[in-house]
């Protein structure tokens, strides 16, 4: 008895992984006020692209976590084509 590898039911929930990945991407700041010499504006803009940056970091995560599914997924059904080889014989 193998394995049960859908590797297409991997291969899609890797893809929609990979898809909700895009919702993190960066963004720019939509309006800067470059007159202002107040430095609430220089902080508030600091912590904008620092949060920027961690969204983009977790979505280069997923990416990641998806590429390790699929990749897991065709270990899975390798390792089983191996054993059932290794049972012929």
């Amino acid at each position: 008895m193998g394995l049960r590898i859908d590797q297409t039911d991997i291969n899609d929930n890797a893809s929609e992984i990979e898809t909700a990945a895009g919702y993190f991407a960066g963004q720019e700041l939509s309006s800067e006020d470059s007159k202002s010499t107040i430095s609430a504006n220089g902080n508030s803009k600091d912590a904008f692209n620092e949060e920027e940056n961690t969204l983009i970091t977790y979505g280069n995560g997923l990416i990641t976590a998806a590429n390790n599914i699929e990749n897991l997924g065709t270990a899975f059904t390798d390792f089983d084509e191996m054993m059932a080889e290794a049972n012929r014989t």
